[in-house]
C-alpha cells in the first residue's frame, strides 16, 4: 500500500452441511500492528456485504443495508458494527447460502512506505434457534 490508496479483499462465511440452526455472526475485535509505531494509525476500514468474490473492489460502496462496519472505522474500533446473519442449508446435506463480505483498508496520506503493517479481525458465530 502507498498512501491515500485503498486495498479490498474477500472472504464468504456459510453454515456447514448438517447444520440444523440459522447462525449469528459478530465483528467482535479489530487491530492493526505496524514495524514503524504509530504507522497503523493512518489506516482504516470499512466490511460490507457484497453479491460475490468479484464484486469486492477497491472502489466498491456498500448497498443500502449491507454494511456491517462504515468505511473510515480506525482499528481498534468495532463501535456501531452490525450482526451477520447465515441461513441454514434447505437440508442437513447442504451447505446454507455463503455471505461474502467485502474488507477495505484505506491508508491515509500519513502512512510509512516500505513499513509492514497487520490487521486482524475477530469474529464469533452463534447458532440462532
Amino acid at each position: 500500500m502507498s498512501p491515500d490508496t485503498t486495498v479490498a479483499g474477500a472472504f464468504a462465511l456459510r453454515t456447514a452441511a448438517g447444520t440444523t440452526y440459522d447462525a449469528t455472526v459478530e465483528l467482535l475485535s479489530s487491530s492493526a500492528t505496524e514495524t514503524t509505531p504509530g504507522d497503523s494509525a493512518n489506516l482504516t476500514y470499512g466490511i460490507f456485504i457484497v453479491d460475490n468474490m468479484a464484486a469486492c473492489t477497491e472502489d466498491a460502496i456498500p448497498a443500502a443495508g449491507n454494511e456491517v462496519i462504515a468505511n473510515g472505522t480506525a482499528f481498534g474500533s468495532v463501535s456501531g458494527a452490525t450482526v451477520i446473519n447465515l441461513a441454514k442449508g434447505a437440508s442437513t446435506t447442504e451447505t446454507g447460502a455463503p455471505v461474502t463480505l467485502c474488507f477495505q483498508v484505506h491508508a491515509g496520506a500519513g502512512l510509512d512506505e516500505g513499513q509492514v503493517n497487520n490487521a486482524t479481525w475477530q469474529f464469533e458465530a452463534a447458532s440462532v434457534e
